[in-house]
């Protein structure tokens, strides 16, 4: 149970980046030989445009999703990992990081509220579909994996919190516990599936 709820747990913080586009790209802190002021761009993003107005942009993702989104059958870790880069590239094909990166770099210098305005009108829509769609997809994994590892199944007194210091002893393992590839080492292939190169 604590090794499954480790890579859970990885897998979860993997789906999170797949739906933020900065989170999965070159990118990620503005473009080649950004400035200092336009390497900010991915703190704005993550800490001002999500939390501001009350977190308004993230009230508005989870108020899209609805009560009963549609959730896919998923067998399987790697099946799970399949879904998680559809996502990815679903995430990159409908906000590209460079236009986050130019519609913030356009704001450089302009008063807080308009820069705000700014950026909302020119990504707000694509970037609360993102993670409207993350946030299903995680939903749908966990769903997947308690269908799969028979939770209704278990007894109440079995569901019990599992200690910070087992789940770090594997997370921190230098050998790892949890099989990984590059991405660099993948390739496509005709099915929209990746595989080793």
């Amino acid at each position: 149970m604590v090794r499954f709820l480790a890579m859970a747990g990885v897998l979860a913080h993997y789906i999170a980046d797949a739906c933020m586009p900065l989170h999965n790209t070159k990118y990620h802190h503005g473009l080649v030989n950004a400035s200092k002021k336009e390497q900010q761009v991915h703190n704005y993003i993550d800490n001002n445009i999500l939390s501001a107005e009350k977190g308004e942009l993230l009230r508005q993702a989870f108020s899209s999703i609805g009560s009963n989104p549609p959730f896919q059958r998923i067998d399987g870790g790697r099946d799970w990992g399949q879904r998680t880069m559809a996502l990815l590239v679903y995430t990159y094909t409908r906000l590209h990081p460079k236009k986050i990166v130019e519609t913030y770099n356009e704001t450089l210098g302009w008063d807080w509220r308009r820069r705000y305005n700014h950026v909302i009108a020119e990504i707000g829509v694509p970037l609360r579909r993102c993670i409207a769609r993350g946030t299903v997809r995680l939903a749908e994994i966990w769903e997947n994996a308690w269908r799969q590892g028979g939770g209704n199944a278990l007894a109440d007194s079995s569901l019990v919190q599992v200690e910070k210091p087992d789940l770090s002893e594997l997370y921190l393992d230098k050998d790892g516990f949890l099989p990984c590839r590059l991405l660099k080492d993948l390739t496509v292939n005709g099915t929209d599936r990746l595989v080793p190169k």
